[in-house]
């Protein structure tokens, strides 16, 4: 070879861990001479056969290290070289993508938080984008999204996390080719289901609204969860809620929340005339009455923990400077329930706030809303309030003229 490289022997393991090595760091020292320079070695395909072997055998601590190394090299061997994330796509997808995550998943962790890494940089073309969503790339993605950790429900953001997230990332704008994955089925939602839908919830949640675009938030997107929505809260009157299915509604009105948070063009106009205010009153009026603790939670009661939160969340992002959805919340007797959320409820965070500006959007520049809050007058005084001022000698109680009264217990 003209450069002098010369290829190990497969069996040569030691050589090869400390070839991928160096041919990494000449990659990331100089990458369009270096990348340029390994691909008219032809070191692509030995490379790809030596790790193919060793991924077979059984794993002890060398072979570990050379499989990292030899991932890392391809991913950068390939970075922001669309030649040679041509020829490593031909080479590797599929199966050898596959074999690399599975043996991750089987023995090294960190090989499989790698090969996402490698994955990501790889699949950066949209011809690229349509394999991993098409068949021979959906086993892919379940691996993927079954490998998922999770800790009291929620997803552990680690190396693997963040991988797999600007993978999904980037077939987001393909999110229609991505349907058959995140449509639920007939009967309930799969755990892998439920876990792209997740990951889908907490995309959604970090992008900044300036960072989404039309087409990855559009209204065929925003009307696809709507409709998941609905059809998994029929699922639920069905009477077949199980843990998925709770989560997989919560998640769906989270993501709808983010969605009317973006409101990019007249995305929320479109929502309100698809029906989504009538929808979140509707589920605000089942929502148990908010508790301050969580210990007034009976035993077996399902906590959709948030869930009135996010409810309140998307009520005050719909009603900002629309007078449609202003009148239509009051209409619907929506006004009391929002109202009702302005207490502190450990079973959701962050209700009150939301509750409070969710008041503001609704009363700004309408006389009617104001007025109808105005004539509210309260009845009594809840008994976790009570039990709280009587906890530090208080005591509350409703004047005649409707205001409320606190005042030192003498008892």
């Amino acid at each position: 070879m003209s450069s002098g490289f010369s290829i190990p022997e497969l069996a040569d393991i030691s050589t090869w861990s400390l070839f991928f090595r160096d041919w990494s760091r000449l990659c990331a020292q100089d990458p369009t001479s270096n990348q340029a320079l390994l691909r008219n070695e032809d070191c692509l395909l030995p490379a790809k056969e030596f790790l193919t072997t060793i991924l077979s055998g059984n794993a002890d601590e060398e072979k570990k290290l050379a499989a990292r190394r030899g991932v890392v090299f391809l991913s950068n061997f390939i970075t922001a070289n669309a030649t040679n994330q041509t020829l490593v796509w031909k080479a590797c997808f599929p199966s050898f993508f596959l074999t690399c995550l599975q043996r991750g998943v089987d023995t090294d962790k960190d090989l499989f938080a790698r090969t996402c890494m490698f994955l990501h940089n790889c699949s950066c073309t949209a011809s690229h984008r349509e394999d991993l969503i098409s068949a021979d790339g959906i086993p892919i993605l379940q691996v993927l999204l079954s490998n998922l950790v999770e800790e009291n429900g929620e997803v552990v953001k680690d190396d693997s996390f963040n991988w797999i997230v600007f993978i999904l990332t980037g077939l987001l704008p393909s999110l229609h080719l991505f349907y058959p994955l995140l449509s639920l089925p007939e009967d309930l939602p799969s755990d892998n289901q439920v876990h792209l839908i997740k990951l889908c919830d907490a995309i959604y949640a970090e992008w900044k609204p300036s960072d989404i675009s039309d087409q990855i938030v559009s209204p065929e997107v925003a009307d696809f969860f709507l409709q998941q929505l609905l059809w998994s809260l029929n699922l639920e009157r069905q009477e077949v809620a199980t843990e998925n299915l709770i989560i997989t509604i919560a998640s769906f009105i989270s993501i709808l929340g983010s969605c009317t948070a973006v409101g990019v063009g007249d995305l929320n106009n479109f929502l309100l005339k698809k029906g989504l205010a009538e929808v979140v009153i509707q589920l605000l009026k089942v929502q148990p009455v908010s508790r301050t603790r969580m210990k007034d939670f009976t035993a077996g009661e399902p906590i959709k923990l948030g869930l009135k939160s996010m409810l309140v969340r998307i009520l005050a992002n719909l009603s900002l400077h629309s007078r449609y959805c202003q009148d239509l919340v009051r209409e619907e007797g929506g006004l009391p329930l929002v109202l009702s959320g302005c207490v502190i409820d450990e079973a959701n965070p962050y209700l009150r706030e939301w509750s409070v500006l969710a008041i503001r959007n609704l009363t700004e520049n309408n006389m009617e809303n104001q007025e109808f809050i105005r004539a509210l007058a309260p009845e009594s005084i809840p008994t976790e309030v009570s039990e709280d001022l009587a906890s530090v000698g208080y005591r509350a109680e409703v004047k005649p003229d409707a205001t409320v009264s606190i005042t030192k217990d003498t008892k």
